[in-house]
């Protein structure tokens, strides 16, 4: 995570660019995380596509992506029926992102569609410490 920060999100700004048809900082982060997902996590059988499809994680938990302008994107976290608003701006991604897995450490017990994030798995939560 140090070396990630240090020398590959060194110059990472969520909002940038502002305009135009290229994508944000903050949406290409969450498209490799839920394209990373959808790569290790169990496909669902009846349709045969990840967990993470369009902007949401069909499960009890989940992550909804808000578009709320050309290129501004709102996460929020839906647990159990319940919609955890998060600020939106600067923290807003990394905020849902941290949210996101300690609800499912608390409520799934650290699986994620069969996958442990423990450290008998891919071992996130352990690096994220929640």
């Amino acid at each position: 995570m140090r070396e990630l920060h240090e020398h590959r999100f060194s110059n990472y700004q969520w909002n940038y660019p502002s305009d135009g048809p290229v994508p944000t900082d903050s949406q290409l982060v969450f498209q490799l995380f839920t394209t990373y997902f959808n790569h290790i996590l169990l496909p669902d059988p009846r349709t045969h596509e990840g967990p993470f499809k369009g902007s949401k994680m069909y499960n009890s938990i989940a992550l909804i992506r808000y578009p709320v302008a050309a290129q501004a994107v709102i996460l929020k976290v839906l647990d159990e029926n319940i919609v955890h608003d998060i600020q939106p701006g600067e923290y807003n991604l990394i905020d849902a992102l941290l949210l996101f897995f300690e609800r499912i450490n608390h409520q799934q017990h650290g699986k994620l569609s069969g996958v442990c994030l423990g450290p008998n798995g891919i071992d996130i939560l352990r690096t994220l410490n929640v």
